[in-house]
């Protein structure tokens, strides 16, 4: 019977060796609640000294508690399911929140970013170019004669159409670079520490891998899909950072302007806005 009872406290130990290491686990990746899994794993950690203590009791005397140590068997599993359990919760819980947060984002379709992340993202361009004193560019891109694939192919070969240019497009841009869709088939990158002259050059590059790739990508290898750009370059001339909003907006409304531009010289070209500066 002595050694029934010191197998049930040696098996409970393990089981409350294992609640404590999940807790202690779930202490290290959530990131909500992370104290709450700390004082959880320490109290079974400390728990622990239970079972350990009437183990080294039984083994020296040869005697036991034998109810004891049965009840502390099934206590112990039911910790370790217990935490399991909550910890799966937990674990489902968070990516149910990161899921919430990509679909906040990140556009569905395209995976490029959502406008509103675009905003955040340009604004805090602004504020750094402020503070640096260097400048920035952005490019505005729209798809050329995009609703003629719509109404001859369909609204599938037309999401494939904004997907592949995402794709195009990331291929081309650095890493550094935020590509976002600004809406329809509207799409923003912005470039820190660009130039006129480097935003030019990368704006003629997207032109042309668009241009040459984007049709097959989208599953039309018969026909050439082009795009218009236009690219306006934000100077800091002493602007204040909390105006950040609206010297962004301002912004985009120049390299709106500038892609309509390209738009009325024929389309498929890149168009500078000329007053580029920070006013």
């Amino acid at each position: 019977m002595v050694y029934l009872a010191i197998f049930f406290y040696f098996a409970s130990f393990v089981f409350q060796a294992l609640a404590s290491w999940f807790a202690l686990i779930s202490f290290r990746r959530t990131g909500q609640y992370r104290f709450g899994w700390l004082f959880f794993s320490i109290a079974l950690l400390l728990m622990l000294g239970r079972r350990v203590s009437p183990m080294l009791a039984a083994l020296r005397d040869l005697h036991a508690n034998m109810t004891d140590a049965a009840l502390s068997l099934p206590i112990s599993f039911l910790l370790f399911l217990s935490v399991s359990t909550i910890r799966k919760a937990f674990g489902d819980l968070d990516e149910k929140a990161r899921a919430l947060v990509d679909a906040q984002k990140f556009d569905t379709l395209t995976l490029a970013l959502t406008r509103a992340e675009l905003f955040l993202e340009g604004e805090k361009e602004i504020e750094r170019s402020l503070r640096m004193r260097q400048s920035f560019a952005l490019l505005m891109l729209d798809i050329d004669h995009f609703k003629n694939v719509n109404d001859q192919h369909g609204h599938q070969c037309g999401d494939c159409v904004l997907h592949s240019l995402t794709c195009i497009c990331r291929k081309v841009l650095r890493k550094i670079d935020a590509f976002g869709r600004y809406g329809g088939e509207e799409f923003v990158a912005i470039l820190p520490g660009a130039n006129a002259s480097n935003a030019k050059e990368v704006a003629e590059r997207l032109r042309q891998n668009i241009s040459h790739h984007l049709g097959f990508a989208s599953g039309l290898q018969d026909e050439t899909i082009t795009v218009s750009i236009g690219v306006a370059i934000f100077e800091p001339n002493g602007d204040k950072p909390e105006d950040s909003a609206f010297l962004f907006k301002a912004l985009v409304g120049r390299a709106d302007a500038a892609m309509y531009q390209a738009k009325n010289a024929g389309r498929d070209r890149v168009s500078v806005f000329e007053c580029a500066n920070g006013a």
